[in-house]
């Protein structure tokens, strides 16, 4: 945590147009990261409509992995929303290596995955900060995977085939 925290400090130090919108509960260092705006928790559908209005640049989704072994085995449960989620409203992504990540996200062509470390978090963020191309790229293949290979049909069909 602390050293995406330190990336993340450097990031917005040296990019003063950004600012972070933060969905999600409260944790105690959110005083530390001025560049940090917090969102109150939502229903979904106002998440979802915030997303597609907030013309985002590109999104983070911190994961323990590797790193952290407890984490990575808690984290092997969990689904890929936060892809999903930013897939569908078109904004590109950057992803901790984490096996749900890595089980959805190819990288470079739907989002970016990197290992959890402060040079690869800080050099994902330069990257997807200043590569246009790259991010439109990335919210184009992303929106087409997860409603090709994500559809809530995929879903629908494989239970019916176990039921009927």
């Amino acid at each position: 945590k602390e050293m995406l925290f330190t990336a993340l400090q450097v990031f917005f130090t040296k990019n003063k147009n950004y600012t972070l919108d933060f969905y999600g509960d409260p944790f105690p260092e959110m005083h530390s990261l001025p560049f940090l705006y917090f969102t109150n928790r939502m229903p979904y559908d106002s998440y979802m409509r915030a997303l597609v209005a907030g013309q985002y640049e590109f999104s983070i989704s911190p994961l323990g992995s590797t790193e952290d072994s407890d984490a990575a085995s808690f984290n092997r449960c969990k689904n890929p929303f936060k892809y999903l989620n930013y897939g569908c409203a078109g904004v590109p992504g950057i992803y901790s290596n984490a096996t749900i990540y890595e089980n959805s996200v190819t990288n470079l062509q739907t989002g970016i995955l990197i290992e959890n470390d402060y040079g690869s978090w800080l050099d994902a963020l330069q990257t997807m900060s200043s590569n246009v191309e790259l991010r439109q790229s990335i919210s184009v293949n992303a929106f087409d995977d997860v409603n090709k290979n994500y559809h809530i049909k995929i879903s629908a069909d494989a239970l019916a085939e176990i039921i009927f």
